[in-house]
């Protein structure tokens, strides 16, 4: 009993993996805040109040967007590794072999990522389970769209009983042909973002620039106002001075840099490499570098 609730938890927790480390970093995240704004409190150490902020956000973000882009990863693994093995499953049909032989025969090569999967649907057409049904069960198990086109092209063609080899071979060019379209996608975005990170860094140059210098420069020329009243029946000159807080402005940015550190970070993810999920470690290191770099300027300077 003991043991068939240990499975059933394991279960569960993989098949619900996404939720329960999105609920596990919302409750460390709610802690971090509660501890931050009732112990901490940006009046008394603002510099580790902010960190403790950045901390947060990287709680919330960073596990999930861990777990997503592992996934992702696998997934563009088994998408690169399937045309080597329709291939050879294509060698085995061309070679005489009957296609249950041909997939057990294209099952012995090393495949990286996709074994299991390979392996999965050799073992139910080897016990019995129609063709079609093995493929949809790996189309489901790998979560790819890519495959899942291919697939439907290859039970059709099963179906309509045609010339499975050949099917198999234009799936194969096609696959590729995705792929190789991918990498020369990846090769034109990587200058892209390159640009979006000078584009960053030049953003927290100027904030740099007009806390540092612009900022004590107006406040050292104190701007007045003069407004002239009648006191006992004489004319008396009121001045009054307004004041630039340069800690307000300097927190101020400090934050400002934090926020366009993560949403720059998702966008540079997005264009890059297709999901938001992959932007999160761009998120934190944006993030990080432009609240450090502000905090140092105004340490230093």
């Amino acid at each position: 009993m003991i043991m068939k609730n240990k499975t059933d938890l394991k279960k569960y927790l993989k098949e619900n993996e996404e939720a329960v480390i999105l609920a596990l970093s919302i409750v460390v995240a709610a802690i971090l805040l509660m501890v931050n704004f009732y112990y901490i409190r940006p009046t008394n150490v603002e510099v580790v109040f902010n960190l403790i902020n950045i901390l947060i956000l990287t709680v919330l973000m960073v596990p999930i967007g861990i777990v997503r882009y592992s996934k992702h990863k696998a997934v563009k693994e088994v998408e690169e590794r399937f045309p080597d093995f329709i291939r050879e499953v294509v060698e085995g049909l061309r070679g005489g072999m009957s296609l249950p032989l041909a997939l057990k025969y294209a099952a012995k090569t090393d495949y990286g990522a996709l074994n299991p999967h390979v392996k999965r649907m050799v073992s139910q057409i080897s016990w019995g389970v129609p063709f079609e049904k093995a493929l949809k069960d790996f189309t489901r198990a790998v979560k790819s769209k890519v495959i899942a086109r291919a697939v439907s092209v290859i039970i059709e063609v099963h179906r309509s009983g045609g010339e499975l080899a050949e099917a198999l071979d234009s799936v194969t060019k096609a696959t590729m042909e995705v792929e190789k379209i991918r990498s020369e996608r990846r090769a034109t975005i990587a200058s892209q973002m390159m640009q979006g990170y000078m584009i960053f860094f030049v953003f927290i140059g100027i904030m740099i620039g007009i806390q540092e210098f612009l900022l004590p420069t107006i406040a050292s020329q104190t701007t007045s106002s003069a407004a002239t009243t009648s006191l006992f029946g004489q004319e008396v000159t009121e001045i009054s001075r307004v004041q630039i807080n340069i800690e307000e402005y300097a927190s101020m940015f400090s934050r400002l840099a934090i926020i366009q550190g993560i949403f720059a970070g998702l966008v540079i993810g997005k264009l890059a490499e297709g999901t938001i999920s992959a932007g999160t470690k761009h998120a934190i290191i944006m993030s990080l570098i432009g609240y450090m770099a502000l905090v140092m300027a105004h340490s230093l300077l």
